[in-house]
């Protein structure tokens, strides 16, 4: 598992100055929105924003996090193995709870384009 976050990571680890470009232009989008509106229930694009600033924000997390997960050295002496496997414990509970955001945040973008356009 959590290798295959790690290739994700890495090809989000280029785009990180776009994901987070675009996660601010979400936000001000959003604020702007909030501001303006006088029901944010019915206002599909600042729910479209929110949406998109939350999705930036998770592969963001997703790049930040899993891009330096530590490999495997079975040649190593036992304390470095020992501290490679309490490291990528600790990226697997990571990793849980990364892949438990990500199915809220897509429950989440069901619900409210369900709303928006059901």
């Amino acid at each position: 598992m959590i290798e295959r976050l790690a290739r994700i990571a890495s090809h989000l680890h280029r785009f990180r100055r776009l994901l987070w470009l675009f996660a601010v232009a979400a936000l001000a989008v959003f604020g702007t929105r909030l501001v303006g509106a006088q029901a944010l229930e019915g206002d599909a694009s600042a729910m479209a924003s929110l949406l998109a600033f939350l999705w930036a924000l998770l592969f963001l997390s997703v790049g930040g996090l899993f891009h330096a997960v530590p490999a495997h050295t079975p040649d190593a002496a036992w304390t470095t193995r020992v501290s490679i496997w309490l490291r990528r414990l600790g990226y697997r509970l990571l990793g849980v709870c990364v892949i438990g955001l990500a199915v809220c945040v897509a429950v989440l973008s069901y619900q409210l384009l369900r709303v928006l356009w059901g």
